[in-house]
């Protein structure tokens, strides 16, 4: 009930009451300054696209978040924030108004949950806010998934290889699905499975199979250097050894 007078005029225009009593909660979560929460609103009546909602309880500018949208594969078609006063105290939600950047990606429902988790580590100062990100929309991976290609990313370029970062993030992101063949494989090769405890058994039943598609999904590669990197990063997992990754 407090929160009824508390809105603002223009909140009340955007969102539906429904929506304000999720928001509510959200705010009332809020316990210290440096926290902050994260929703995702679905389309309803006219309103065709999702809005992704920021609460704080300091006011926070537009480039503490473009960055992790862009990096996300998401494009902002609009944005605003709303100072909510309770008891004194101003709070704040940043809405904006989001789509995924094209067509190619998964549906943000299907991928909601981990669209909130990532972008809640990311802002955490968990993982890290580079374009790898994107592949969360583009292929469905978790962002404890992406951090394990990441990684080996990060050997790959300290390898030596004449290539730089941004050449490493072009042939993943442009081959989304080399790249979840390319986890499948890691997952298969050091997923603990009873089944498995005989590695002829792991080759015959996993292994092998997953390298003929991971050479099927490759065909399409036509870019020479993003081949090339590609089968650099197949050759690495296979060649490792041992893990810390949580499986």
């Amino acid at each position: 009930r407090k929160y009824q007078s508390a809105f603002p005029s223009g909140y009340q225009a955007l969102v539906s009451p429904r929506y304000a009593l999720k928001d509510s909660l959200h705010l009332e979560r809020l316990t210290t300054p440096n926290n902050q929460s994260i929703s995702l609103l679905k389309p309803y009546q006219e309103t065709a696209h999702y809005r992704l909602h920021f609460y704080s309880q300091q006011e926070r500018f537009l480039d503490d978040y473009i960055p992790v949208l862009e990096n996300m594969h998401l494009r902002v078609m609009d944005q605003v924030q709303f100072p909510v006063t309770v008891d004194g105290v101003t709070q704040f939600i940043r809405s904006f108004t989001i789509k995924t950047a094209s067509s190619q990606c998964a549906s943000l429902n299907s991928v909601s949950a981990s669209l909130l988790e990532t972008i809640q580590a990311i802002m955490n100062g968990k993982i890290e806010n580079d374009a790898l990100n994107k592949l969360l929309v583009l292929t469905g991976m978790a962002w404890q998934e992406i951090d394990v290609i990441r990684a080996y990313r990060n050997y790959y370029l300290q390898l030596g290889y004449r290539t730089t970062r941004a050449t490493v993030h072009h042939a993943l992101i442009n081959n989304p699905r080399v790249v979840l063949c390319l986890f499948n494989y890691f997952e298969a090769r050091f997923r603990l499975n009873p089944e498995w405890d005989d590695p002829a058994q792991r080759e015959e039943q996993a292994l092998f199979p997953l390298r003929l598609q991971l050479l099927e999904s490759m065909v399409p590669v036509s870019d020479i250097n993003d081949d090339k990197i590609l089968r650099t990063l197949f050759n690495l997992i296979d060649a490792t050894m041992r893990f810390t990754f949580p499986l």
